[in-house]
């Protein structure tokens, strides 16, 4: 078979099994969160060529796949076609160091990871696939030598329109470190100075945004750190998103407070100074695994930067850095014992599909959605809040006031649980006084 046969029969294959696991993302609903966003962009409409290119994409995929603007089942579509392209550019991007064969079994693996459930069946959890697709289009088009259409298309992923600057802007400052660190690895230095225009680009936006920046680090600042260090904030961030990588049996969208005990903190120490006096070894053993490492390291940055422009730990986080598991198993199916490895790698893929079908159906209504991250995340305030915004809803006062005491005990100064508990209280006086 001719290599561009086998490469589509790969592509054909990661969309048919894509499109498996995440089917039943189609028929789930807007959760709470997500119904601002779409209202938000129902009003963006006029001003649509103004705002970020995914304004539009939201737009016309929403008229193709219901006939309508701005339904659920339309941006739940979006956010699947957007990650079987990115699934699609993974597998690009791994053939570039690899053969078609062991790319499409790592791209499989991301096609399919239960952690992407909060980017792709989450509508409001789609920026950092609209990341992925900037880098890699980037990073492709670059190594293609196209360069004056990378420097537009990161140019387009980095300009935040009319609105504010947003999670997409900033996190896609890493990129031209990462494609410095590549022709360094790869000792293309004449290419180096190619890499300076996107530095430029970061920069000027830097410059005319530093307000929205510093507003975006207030926000997310209160609650960020707990008194912890740097050090710790790193060794939490990169094991736990490791760890929801490889084992996703309580995926939640809640992660909060960072609970480091003393001998996972030593830990966590020894692995992180081991693997780092073994760079030199992976560096000249395997360039791409080293190059994965970047990646995944890199692109984490943001959530232990001295800068809080994120939380410390999203799933939604891991999106792009689980592209070092796609490596690793590439790197693995590479080697003699790839029958072996194949072997264990389906084994795993079968149940981590599995495992993506039954997360998507928590997403059906917000109120399943909200039961479950409770049961994934009893000790959280904004659980305990939520279901008790949940019990409102369905006029079940008793567990409602019970819920929002629950977030209260967990958190006193929760402001969102105490108005809610004050109007549920009130709600709930004013009943009685009609009834008597």
């Amino acid at each position: 078979m001719r290599q561009a046969e086998l490469s589509f029969s790969y592509i054909f294959t990661i969309i048919i099994i894509g499109l498996a696991v995440y089917w039943n993302a189609l028929y789930c609903t807007a959760l709470s969160g997500d119904d601002s966003e779409i209202i938000n962009y129902h009003y963006q409409t006029g001003k649509i060529f103004f705002e970020s290119p995914a304004s539009f994409l939201d737009n016309a995929v929403c008229k193709l796949t219901t006939g309508e603007e701005f339904t659920p089942m339309g941006f739940h579509g979006i956010n699947i076609f957007l990650h079987l392209f990115v699934c699609i550019m993974v597998f690009y991007f791994l053939k570039m160091f690899f053969e078609p064969e062991a790319s499409f079994y790592g791209a499989l693996l991301f096609t399919i990871l239960p952690v992407h459930t909060e980017n792709v069946t989450w509508i409001s959890g789609k920026s950092h696939i609209i990341i992925a697709l900037c880098f890699l289009g980037v990073f492709l088009l670059f190594c293609r030598r196209h360069y004056v259409w990378a420097w537009i298309l990161f140019a387009a992923g980095v300009w935040p329109g009319m609105g504010k600057i947003n999670i997409v802007n900033l996190w896609l400052g890493v990129t031209p470190v990462f494609l410095v660190i590549y022709l360094l690895v790869y000792r293309k230095f004449r290419e180096l100075y190619r890499v300076v225009p996107y530095f430029l680009i970061f920069a000027f936006l830097m410059m005319f945004h530093l307000n929205t920046i510093r507003e975006r680090i207030a926000f997310t600042a209160p609650g960020y750190r707990n008194g912890i260090n740097l050090w710790t904030e790193f060794i939490y961030s990169t094991f736990s998103h490791f760890w929801l990588m490889i084992y996703p049996a309580k995926l939640v969208i809640y992660h909060e407070g960072v609970l480091v005990n003393f001998n996972a903190l030593i830990w966590g120490s020894a692995i992180i100074i081991l693997l780092g006096g073994l760079l030199v070894y992976i560096y000249k053993k395997s360039k791409p695994l080293f190059l994965g490492l970047v990646l995944y390291f890199l692109f984490l940055a943001p959530t232990y930067s001295p800068f809080p422009i994120g939380w410390v730990i999203a799933e939604r986080y891991a999106y792009l850095p689980s592209i070092l598991l796609s490596i690793i198993v590439a790197c693995l199916i590479s080697t003699r014992h790839k029958q072996a490895v194949l072997l264990i790698c389906m084994s795993l893929m079968f149940f981590y599909g599995a495992r993506t079908v039954d997360r998507n159906a928590d997403y059906k209504t917000d109120a399943v959605f909200r039961r479950a991250t409770l049961a994934s995340a009893p000790y959280s305030p904004k659980a305990r809040n939520d279901m008790g915004v949940i019990y409102a809803r369905e006029s079940n006062v008793i567990m409602a006031l019970q819920e929002f005491s629950n977030a209260l005990r967990i958190k006193p100064d929760f402001k969102d649980a105490r108005t809610n508990l004050e109007l549920v209280e009130k709600a709930l006086l004013q009943k009685i006084k009609i009834k008597y």
